[in-house]
């Protein structure tokens, strides 16, 4: 989670740019599949989105191998994880406590709490049967 909200920073920090946007979206507790983080950034590349505006904009020129109706919807589910947070951030300096409820805010629209315990559940079934077997 660390990794997720330091990413995410440092994201809003570069405004978007390609290498901290596709760090942030390659964080386990992402909200695109690695699958759609590859087809989002196949376009990104080919056509050289940056900053929020470009993402909040349907795209419309279509890149070879890539499906626009689905890159569309990829940018979609990105934004959307994102656009509140980032419009909760502008507007001058802010406390300790209004970055904290900010970022809470952030985790809990995203279900970072749930897809944590999901992840934890899973590693451990992971663990249980790799030493059953073992035992």
């Amino acid at each position: 989670m660390a990794e997720y909200l330091l990413a995410f920073i440092h994201m809003v920090q570069q405004r978007l740019d390609y290498e901290s946007t596709f760090r942030f979206l390659r964080c386990a507790l992402s909200p695109l599949t690695r699958e759609q983080t590859d087809c989002l950034e196949n376009y990104v590349i080919a056509r050289g989105c940056r900053g929020m505006a470009a993402y909040q904009s349907e795209w419309e020129y279509a890149v070879s191998g890539l499906d626009l109706l689905e890159v569309n919807e990829y940018r979609r589910i990105f934004v959307n994880s994102i656009a509140e947070t980032l419009q909760a951030l502008k507007g001058g300096k802010k406390s300790v406590r209004e970055f904290t409820e900010i970022f809470y805010g952030f985790a809990e629209k995203n279900g970072i709490y749930e897809r944590l315990l999901a992840m934890s559940e899973n590693f451990e079934k992971r663990w249980k049967a790799y030493f059953s077997e073992r035992i």
